[in-house]
């Protein structure tokens, strides 16, 4: 194999970039109050709404999430922005951006 095959050869997908943000919570574990840990690992759209997906950790257990329009409830961020999906998806690519960063 001459070194310009193995030049043009194509290299290997790099693994995506992770990252998380957690916090404490109050929950119920077993029926008794406790403190969980609430971890976002990622956000995407899910029908026109940004949900933020990862896990509920307590009492030995996790548990998977989504919770859904987080942002446009609380601020309005999409007021008068023309397009709702186009805004929603680059609101996801940005959190997204800045969780893999962590």
């Amino acid at each position: 194999m001459s070194s310009a095959s193995a030049a043009t050869a194509p290299a290997p997908a790099a693994a995506p970039a992770t990252g998380s943000i957690t916090t404490s919570i109050p929950c119920t574990v077993g029926g008794v109050a406790s403190t969980c840990q609430l971890t976002v690992t990622s956000f995407k759209v899910v029908n026109g709404a940004i949900d933020a997906v990862g896990t509920v950790t307590g009492g030995g257990v996790t548990v998977p999430f989504h919770l859904g329009n987080i942002l446009c409830a609380v601020a309005n961020l999409l007021n008068n922005t023309g397009s709702t999906t186009t805004g929603l998806r680059q609101i996801v690519n940005l959190l997204n951006q800045i969780l893999a960063r962590l």
